[in-house]
């Protein structure tokens, strides 16, 4: 009985350190200058299905604390096709659509096959 204890004490804690792997988001940092009343949101171009419209939620400025204008906006990835992608950026609210960000160039590919698996003695 205290081996199966034993054992499964080593399983457990093996799968506590194994790495976890969170799914891919991109961020928008926004500070904004203007009123809470008005909904703001960002719009993602260059990815399937754009333009998309994503939810901005309000933050603590990395870099000021003293700021609380601060807004992020998440979009998650995980189900983003492989492919090369330039993605843009830009704001939008009841009144219109600020200009777009600079673009943001990236790839998103899973490694290929295993080429080579032997033993070396």
């Amino acid at each position: 009985m205290k081996i199966l204890l034993v054992i499964l004490a080593l399983f457990v804690g093996l799968i506590f350190t194994l790495p976890v792997q969170a799914a891919p988001f991109v961020y928008f940092n926004w500070d904004n200058q203007g009123d809470e009343t008005n909904p703001v949101k960002i719009v993602l171009l260059g990815l399937p299905d754009s333009p998309i419209e994503a939810e901005i939620t309000k933050v603590a400025n990395p870099d000021d604390p003293a700021d609380d204008m601060f807004y992020r906006a998440e979009y998650d990835l995980k189900d983003l096709p492989d492919g090369s992608y330039i993605l843009i950026g830009k704001m939008k609210n009841i009144w219109g659509e600020s200009e777009e960000s600079e673009p943001y160039p990236f790839v998103k590919a899973v490694p290929g096959d295993v080429s080579d698996v032997h033993l070396d003695f």
